[in-house]
């Protein structure tokens, strides 16, 4: 099914997002940044944002260590673009959130 299919590529990506923080710890930056290009990869290709972020994030830290500054940059300038998207989300939700409650309140009284 298609839910197990995101289930089992949400595992996959989380599995190399894992590896590549455990390469990372252990100084093997370059084939951490490999493993956290799969699980970026992963990550889009059923759209788990909150799994790209982290990636981004942790892309942006690989390549400055291996002394790659503008791909740092580029990884941190997309991680920092998903906040803002991500924030700019959260607050339509609470917005429709509240306008539904004011709603129901509206047909409460005037029931």
């Amino acid at each position: 099914s298609v839910h197990k299919q995101i289930v089992d590529t949400q595992g996959i990506a989380l599995t190399m997002m894992n590896t590549g923080n455990t390469m990372q710890r252990k100084g093997q930056i370059e084939k951490a940044r490999t493993e956290f290009r799969n699980a970026l990869s992963y990550a889009r290709s059923v759209n788990l944002r909150t799994i790209e972020h982290d990636v981004l994030k942790n892309l942006s830290s690989v390549c400055s260590e291996l002394g790659k500054e503008d791909e740092s940059a580029e990884y941190l300038r997309r991680y920092m673009d998903g906040q803002k998207e991500e924030k700019k989300a959260s607050v339509k939700r609470k917005s429709e959130q509240f306008r539904q409650r004011q709603t129901i309140l509206q047909m409460q009284g005037s029931a």
